[in-house]
């Protein structure tokens, strides 16, 4: 009996030290950077989601598709959209995972957070969108806002790499 007691004590032990390290310690001042870097970047990614939504309207893509193939058309408008929706669900998940107490889910989504931010730093740098003289500012905020996402990823991955070591 004392044996199973003492098995009994040191599961609850360790699960109320798992769940002080998820509940306190992760709400702790050393960890609020990681916290905020996080959910910027989550928020960053969000926001450039609904954004790709409205970019065939903002750029009036309908307008030069018209002679074209419908399926053709049809085709950049839903590769557009399903873009748009996987990002969106990217950074839904982003905000999920870096807000609850389970903090098991970060570290995949640092990753793609991370992967997708760099891929469209490289994507626009060796190929910039091409923008009418009126909207040139465009182009070097959106490498911007890439390349400040790219950071925060980057970051959070060396923070919470460390704090795991």
């Amino acid at each position: 009996m004392t044996f199973i007691w003492c098995d009994f004590i040191g599961f609850i032990h360790d699960e109320a030290h798992n769940l002080v390290y998820r509940l306190i310690i992760m709400q702790t001042p050393r960890h609020f950077p990681v916290r905020l870097a996080l959910n910027l970047g989550a928020f960053q990614t969000f926001s450039m989601a609904l954004y790709h939504f409205f970019i065939p309207y903002q750029f009036k893509w309908s307008q030069y598709l018209s002679e074209g193939i419908p399926t053709i058309n049809w085709s950049l408008f839903a590769t557009n959209n399903y873009f748009s929706f996987t990002l969106l669900l990217l950074s839904v998940l982003m905000f999920y995972s870096f807000n609850s107490s389970n903090a098991e889910n970060i570290k995949p989504l640092l990753v793609a957070g991370f992967f997708f931010w760099l891929f469209s730093c490289m994507y626009q740098l060796i190929d910039p969108m091409p923008l009418p003289a009126s909207l040139q500012w465009l182009r070097y905020l959106l490498l911007g806002i890439a390349v400040f996402n790219t950071s925060l990823f980057f970051i959070s991955l060396k923070i919470t790499k460390a704090s795991n070591t």
